[in-house]
């Protein structure tokens, strides 16, 4: 397997990981986009705190982020990968015009590296 495809597994690997429960970002990160009237947020998974700067602090998602980019980085590793060989490495998550309760969402990851952009996403929709 190429170096890039194991990337594309990195992207792809994280996203399913930032959209299920055991990233502890629910209900969280839709809390923090409530309070400032925003449907979406971005991060950076390069910054060891990933905590989007334009966001009121919430201790709990702070704490959420720094585990998911702790783990963004051992899926690297595993692919023989560091942070320091991409350019960027963000992941956005957005919420749907109307949702419920902030467990509709969408998780859009994209890694950039040897000049070439990878890119992944995972829907959450809620069954209700």
């Amino acid at each position: 397997m190429s170096k890039l495809n194991r990337l594309a597994s990195v992207a792809h690997n994280i996203g399913h990981h930032a959209s299920s429960g055991l990233a502890w970002l629910y209900p969280h990160l839709w809390e923090v986009c409530q309070t400032v009237e925003t449907r979406d947020a971005t991060v950076s998974l390069l910054a060891a705190k990933p905590y989007p700067a334009d966001r009121p602090h919430h201790e709990y998602l702070a704490t959420a982020l720094g585990a998911l980019h702790e783990t963004f980085c051992r899926m690297l590793a595993a692919e023989d990968w560091t942070p320091d060989e991409l350019t960027a490495a963000t992941v956005r998550f957005t919420f749907p015009e109307n949702p419920v309760d902030g467990t509709d969402y969408s998780v859009e990851v994209r890694l950039t590296a040897r000049g070439r952009t990878l890119h992944s996403a995972q829907r959450q929709w809620s069954t209700r």
